[in-house]
């Protein structure tokens, strides 16, 4: 993994997907400052057990900012 460079705004990029939970650093420009890191997501896919995924993804990086996107693919059904 490469350093991000404390004297610049970095951003934590998160995909949460159906057969992994992905992350990596970006600089200001977008422009990845860190390899992407991979875990399996939980098969069973409760919010803790994707939270718990994360943490443990977020435990590889020394340091971000406090931006962090994120993408999930999924179908949102509305409840009556």
């Amino acid at each position: 993994m490469i350093a991000p460079d404390p004297t610049h705004p970095v951003t934590l990029a998160i995909d949460i997907g159906g057969s992994g939970l992905k992350a990596m650093l970006l600089n200001a420009a977008g422009v990845p400052v860190s390899e992407r890191l991979r875990i399996a997501t939980p098969a069973m896919s409760t919010p803790e057990a994707v939270l718990a995924g994360l943490d443990e993804l977020l435990r590889l990086f020394c340091r971000a900012s406090t931006a962090s996107p994120s993408g999930m693919p999924g179908v949102v059904k509305a409840r009556r």
